[in-house]
């Protein structure tokens, strides 16, 4: 009985570390995640910028244009706003610009 004892407590250990672990694990993935998905969208705000810069239009002409807030699209230039799709696309689309969504290719270990 001592020695099932022991056993079941080696395993509760194992299975609290494997715990520990996949949390571990699950934080920092989702940490990265969340890490690409800012530097994505970084990139768009940048993108945004310097296609109204070079069409020279001002901050103020695309919010008369696209019916969105002058604030909105200084935010979104700063990169501190967060938009909805719906209002990049508004600003995008006086841009001349489009988002292309596509499926991830999923790499099989």
């Amino acid at each position: 009985m001592e020695n099932l004892k022991i056993y079941l407590r080696k395993v509760e250990l194992k299975s609290e570390l494997f715990c520990s672990f996949c949390i571990c694990f699950q934080k920092k993935y989702l940490s990265l995640r969340q890490k690409s998905i800012i530097m994505h969208f970084s990139e768009i705000c940048r993108k945004i910028k310097e296609r109204r810069s070079l069409l020279g239009i001002t901050q103020q002409d695309l919010s008369d244009i696209s019916g969105v807030g002058l604030r909105t699209i200084k935010e979104i230039e700063t990169n501190k706003g967060n938009p909805s799709v719906n209002t990049l696309l508004k600003m995008i689309d006086v841009l001349g610009m489009e988002i292309d969504l596509k499926i991830k290719r999923m790499v099989e270990a």
